[in-house]
């Protein structure tokens, strides 16, 4: 038997309305009532499951900022004082290829190494790379510290991150 695409769309409907929690006599009354209306409907799920997202987003943050949190505090003082250094390290780097621009093999380089010394405190995936590299230039406290050692680099490392996501693609 086939369904018409009507059917299909009120399927979704219920669908969507089950992934917002609805009991199915709820979602039955508010679909049956004659003033309902499909388009309002869709944009309110879409509102709803915009806010699930940012929680979600908040949640996985915290998360994040306690793990650091916890593997910082581990270290003995040698350690923080070495991992520090390499980052420095990598930054320097960073300087070093600017003149070569993003794309160059020189700030490939250097994105590889940025990546091997963020997996000291978590393996981040091409996205979350993006996201920490956008986070340099786009949050006003990581672009102090990066504009005290060059105020181009946060921008570049931005770019040369874009440049080694859109190569791993």
């Amino acid at each position: 038997m086939f369904y018409g695409k009507e059917a299909l769309l009120r399927l979704q409907q219920i669908l969507l309305y089950r992934q917002l929690d609805m009991p199915l006599e709820k979602i039955k009354k508010i679909m049956g009532r004659r003033d309902f209306d499909g388009m309002s409907t869709l944009e309110g799920h879409k509102q709803e499951l915009r806010k699930r997202i940012a929680q979600l987003e908040r949640l996985v943050t915290t998360v994040d900022d306690m793990i650091l949190h916890l593997k910082w505090k581990s270290y003995s003082a040698a350690e923080k004082q070495r991992i520090q250094d390499e980052g420095n390290a990598v930054y320097q780097d960073f300087l070093l290829a600017m003149p070569k621009g993003a794309a160059s093999p020189e700030a490939q380089s250097c994105v590889e190494a940025w990546r091997r010394h963020m997996e000291t405190f978590w393996t981040p995936n091409d996205e979350q790379l993006l996201g920490l590299a956008n986070g340099y230039h786009d949050d006003p406290r990581f672009k102090a510290n990066f504009d005290k050692i060059d105020p181009n680099l946060a921008r570049f490392i931005r770019e040369a991150v874009k440049a080694y996501v859109k190569k791993e693609k």
